[in-house]
C-alpha cells in the first residue's frame, strides 16, 4: 500500500501539542483505513484524533473541472473547494469552531449536518486525500511553518512505528505539521 505522510521523522517531536497529521496516496489505496487505524493508537495515548477527508470539501457537481474526455475529474486539485477548506482549516488553527460540511454524492454537493468542530488541546486533525500533500492545498499558510516529507512505502511501518514509541515515551511532546 503506497501512502505518503506529512511529516519528517526528525521533526515530529517539536513542542506541546500534536496539530495536524496529512495523508495522501492514490484512490483506493487505503488513506482512509490508516486514518482509522491512526486514530485508534493515538486514542490508546489519550488524544483525541479527528480524521477529515477531503472529499467532503469537493465542489458542488456543476463547478467540478472537467477532464480530458468531458467527465468530472474529481482528481483534479481543483475539484475541492479550497477557499472553504483553507478558511476552516485556518479558523480551527486559531481555536474557533466549524461546522463541517459532508459532501453528498447522490446528490453531488456538500450538505450541513450540525457537524462541529472545535480544537482541545489533546485534538489531532487527521486529514486525507489524493492531494493532502500538495502545497496548493494550504498556499495560506507559510511554506516555512509547513513540514512535508513523503515517507517510501518500504519505510511505511517503521517510520509509524517509530512515531508511536518515540510519541508514547514523550507524551508531552508534539507533531506539527503546519
Amino acid at each position: 500500500m503506497l501512502m505518503m505522510l506529512a511529516a519528517k521523522e526528525d521533526e515530529i517531536l517539536l513542542g506541546n501539542r500534536v496539530k495536524l497529521v496529512l495523508i495522501a496516496g492514490p484512490s483506493s489505496s487505503g488513506k482512509t483505513t490508516f486514518s482509522k487505524r491512526l486514530s485508534i493508537q493515538l486514542m490508546t495515548n489519550g488524544l483525541k484524533p479527528f480524521p477529515i477527508s477531503l472529499d467532503n470539501y469537493f465542489v458542488d457537481r456543476e463547478e467540478t473541472p472537467l477532464d480530458e474526455n468531458g467527465n468530472y475529474d474529481y482528481e483534479s486539485l481543483y475539484a475541492l473547494d479550497l477557499e472553504l477548506f483553507n478558511q476552516q482549516l485556518q479558523a480551527l488553527l486559531r481555536g474557533e469552531e466549524v461546522e463541517l460540511p459532508r459532501f453528498n454524492f447522490s446528490l453531488g454537493k456538500k450538505e450541513y449536518k450540525g457537524d462541529k468542530l472545535k480544537i482541545e488541546d489533546n485534538t489531532i486533525l487527521i486529514l486525507e486525500g489524493i492531494h493532502a500533500l500538495n502545497p496548493e492545498l494550504t498556499p495560506h499558510i507559510p511554506a516555512e511553518e509547513q513540514k512535508r516529507q513523503e515517507p517510501s512505502t518500504l519505510k511505511h511501518q517503521t517510520f509509524w512505528r517509530s512515531f508511536l514509541q518515540r510519541f508514547v515515551i514523550k507524551a508531552r511532546t508534539t507533531l506539527s505539521l503546519i
